[in-house]
């Protein structure tokens, strides 16, 4: 259900580059993002935090894997700057067990 329903987001981020959508609507649509979706992959950063939205965290950095840039961890995606408060920082990845070194955690965003 997940996999459906982040395609038609993902449709209609895209759509929004052609057609002109109502403000409330994107603003619907990112507020309905799955954070997890800002966490990086083997070895890949994180994301930035999104602002006015519930993912300002940013996504953490993904765990170091043996053949994938060096085994090294990703770092965290910075936080957003939100009108209330920040979001915080993602945590970097931890390095891979042959010796790859940990990401570094993502600035926290300013209030």
């Amino acid at each position: 259900m997940n996999a459906i329903i982040s395609s038609k987001t993902l449709l209609l981020l895209s759509l929004s580059c052609l057609l002109p959508l109502p403000a409330s609507a994107m603003q619907n649509i990112v507020k309905s993002i799955s954070c997890s979706a800002l966490d990086g992959k083997s070895g890949e950063n994180g994301l930035d935090g999104l602002p006015d939205s519930n993912c300002k965290n940013g996504g953490n950095g993904g765990q170091g894997t043996l053949h994938i840039n060096n085994g090294s961890g990703g770092n965290g995606g910075n936080g957003a700057a939100n009108n209330a408060s920040g979001g915080n920082g993602g945590n970097g990845g931890n390095g891979a067990t042959n010796g790859g070194s940990g990401g570094n955690g993502g600035n926290g965003g300013n209030g």
